[in-house]
């Protein structure tokens, strides 16, 4: 009887966003009552199929055979919420906590205010077509919202074969020239490799799709396939060109959706995008773990030299600020310059406060009687500005090297344009968050990276 728990208990998050199982001991005494005789020998799928009916009668059992069925549902939501997050939350940055409020929404209630998701699933579930499970895992892996946020993460989730599938010749040559600025003679190999495909490729699966042989995912193609669409090439050459076809697609639709460009490593290490989502059941030579730990390798020197010219940049700007306070007005204004920004980024003070502050602290030579004077005092935006650049140039000369040293010196000049946005795109995220801190009215200690790196640079400034 253990085995069948989970149809009176019910997956949910709390308030606080932890995962529980709820259960409902009437549903567990009526579920035993019901099928206590046939358990023995019964599967999920009869036992659901028993359920169901009681459901659609209408009868005194409805509701309770609605609540048993939904609490079914809950594990498998949470269940195919956890592979996602197994399959693909390392690489991509979230974990199933992150994922469960977008579908696990079900409180048990008989009566809601709303449409729980296992009630939508349940509704729209035919028996004779699949089975609960199935069809439950299929509704939660294409829900708009879930996929809208591992959107945001950079996870598009269509298989490499339907992006080709649904990808016209004149479409490529417009993202490739337009989006990646590639020569007119790669576009061209790229439309003649993509009109192949489609020629085989498609035309084979809608035959299948019309004898209703196999369901409507696009599969890998299969190694006649491949043969089929290769020329002058051997088929492990030609299945390796239409993933990194397929992944640049793949790049440019989530750029085109969520605004970002995933992460610079996937512009240097274009071809191995989608490594995650690519069943490679054929031996091609292409990333090995070598080139995957040097990418890791890549990232993490990313990652730090970026870190470094953050604080370089603003080190450098607030020295400049001070030297010119020293030569346009005094020491003292200097040192009340980097008073000030402490009290406003580390302390959180308002700029009437910081007034009234200095003016105590730096009585009788400095006075400052108002907030406006402050404001002209730290030119917040103006730094942040001068911060933003310093840091955007000498982040370049690093990436640049890098990017060298794994592509030629001329596909790095083709690439340039595609580094640069995704370089602007990340630091004016790091100024973003700095502004938008700046302007919270509740600000009480340091939260985004570029305040938290500017109180540590202060503090060794004010000490120097």
């Amino acid at each position: 009887m253990e085995s069948f728990s989970h149809y009176w208990q019910l997956a949910k998050i709390t308030s606080s966003g932890r995962y529980c199982c709820q259960p409902f001991p009437h549903v567990q005494t009526w579920f035993e009552q019901c099928f206590l005789s046939t358990l023995d020998d019964a599967s999920d799928r009869d036992v659901q199929t028993a359920l169901v009916k009681r459901w659609q009668t209408g009868g005194p059992d409805m509701s309770i055979a609605q609540l048993s069925l939904r609490c079914f549902i809950s594990h498998h939501i949470y269940n195919t919420c956890r592979h996602l997050a197994q399959q693909f939350g390392q690489h991509y940055g979230f974990r199933t906590t992150d994922i469960l409020p977008y579908v696990l929404d079900d409180n048990g209630r008989l009566r809601n205010s709303y449409r729980p998701f296992s009630l939508e699933i349940l509704e729209r579930y035919t028996m004779n077509k699949a089975k609960l499970s199935t069809w439950t895992t299929h509704l939660t892996k294409n829900h708009r919202g879930l996929n809208d946020f591992l959107l945001e993460q950079g996870l598009y989730r269509i298989s490499n074969w339907a992006i080709l599938n649904d990808t016209t010749c004149s479409q490529l040559d417009r993202i490739f020239k337009n989006f990646y600025q590639f020569p007119q003679a790669e576009r061209q190999a790229a439309q003649v490799l993509l009109q192949r495909y489609h020629q085989v490729y498609r035309r084979e699966r809608h035959l299948k799709l019309q004898t209703r042989r196999q369901g409507t995912r696009c599969q890998s193609p299969t190694y006649e396939q491949l043969q089929k669409i290769a020329i002058n090439q051997s088929p492990e050459q030609v299945l390796a060109k239409l993933e990194s076809l397929a992944t640049k697609l793949r790049q440019y639709r989530i750029y085109k959706r969520s605004g970002n460009i995933q992460t610079l490593g996937n512009v240097i290490y274009l071809d191995e995008l989608d490594n995650f989502s690519v069943e490679r059941y054929m031996s091609v030579e292409t990333a090995g773990h070598d080139e995957i730990d040097e990418q890791q390798a890549f990232f993490q020197q990313y990652q730090t030299n970026l870190e470094q010219c953050l604080r370089q940049a603003i080190q450098q700007a607030l020295q400049q600020r001070v030297a010119s306070l020293r030569k346009r007005s005094s020491e003292l204004k200097a040192q009340a310059y980097l008073e000030a920004v402490r009290l406003f980024h580390q302390k959180g003070l308002s700029m009437g406060a910081i007034a009234a502050r200095l003016s105590q602290q730096f009585s009788p030579h400095l006075s400052f009687n108002n907030q406006v004077q402050i404001t002209r005092l730290l030119k917040l935006k103006e730094l942040r500005t001068q911060i933003r650049q310093l840091t955007l140039d000498n982040i370049k000369n690093f990436v640049y090297e890098a990017a060298g040293q794994h592509t030629s010196a001329q596909r790095l000049t083709e690439l340039a344009p595609s580094i640069e946005t995704i370089l602007t795109q990340t630091i004016d995220q790091i100024i973003g968050e700095a502004a938008a801190e700046a302007q919270s009215p509740n600000r009480h200690q340091p939260e985004s990276r570029l305040t938290i790196t500017l109180c540590e640079v202060v503090e060794h400034l004010a000490i120097a």
